[in-house]
């Protein structure tokens, strides 16, 4: 499989990021990050390595620069990274390899909310997200028409409510999958395993329903 270091442009900045496409690719997952860190990185690549497994490529990109990182009181609100998150579709929809392949996206804490309302406004295919923050989209969670599939521990209770919530509010079809033994970091192995496995299922039904 071929991973390839690219440079996306996001309004007047730049994103580095990686684009990973299995042999014949059947879709590609952009991943919505709001953070660079290494155990998200970490939770990151498991997750890719099973959709990479499932014919299904990725493009891991942070919707915050480092810079921004560095003042986290002055984090880019939700609108701002979900436009990022649109922009950096478009230039997927753009690129030779990937022209005309069902697009979907993964989220993990804000990055989620970006995800949603970037759906709101940008067709893709389908949105998993694993231990976000949906809530943070609420109100534009009725102009979501993509299938959404939000996983969340089982002893994160205190977001299981939201969660709940977002469910509701979404206006499209919506599942809400809780993995019993994880908690809201999803830092269990077996429990990430189960949730890698979940985003697979989600995306090969709705992103590569001919291949499943």
């Amino acid at each position: 499989m071929e991973t390839t270091s690219v440079t996306i442009p996001v309004g007047s900045d730049e994103r580095e990021a990686d684009l990973a496409l299995p042999d014949d690719p059947g879709a590609v997952v952009l991943f919505a990050r709001d953070s660079g860190s290494v155990r998200r990185d970490d939770r990151d690549r498991i997750v890719a390595h099973t959709l990479h497994q499932a014919g299904i490529g990725t493009l891991g990109m942070d919707l915050v620069a480092p810079y921004e990182t560095q003042a986290r009181g002055n984090l880019p609100e939700v609108p701002l990274l979900a436009e990022r998150l649109a922009q950096a579709t478009g230039w997927l929809r753009d690129q030779q390899e990937t022209r005309g392949l069902p697009i979907g996206y993964f989220g993990e804490g804000a990055g989620t909310a970006a995800a949603l309302w970037a759906a709101a406004d940008v067709h893709v295919g389908a949105v998993v997200s694993l231990s976000g923050q949906p809530e943070l989209a609420s109100e534009r969670l009725g102009d979501v028409t993509a299938p959404v599939l939000l996983i969340v521990g089982g002893r994160d209770e205190a977001a299981l409510d939201g969660h709940r919530e977002a469910k509701r509010l979404l206006g499209g079809a919506g599942n809400l999958t809780v993995v019993p033994e994880a908690g809201g970091l999803f830092e269990e192995a077996g429990p990430l395993g189960d949730a890698a496995e979940l985003a697979r299922d989600w995306f090969k039904r709705y992103l590569t329903p001919k291949a499943s």
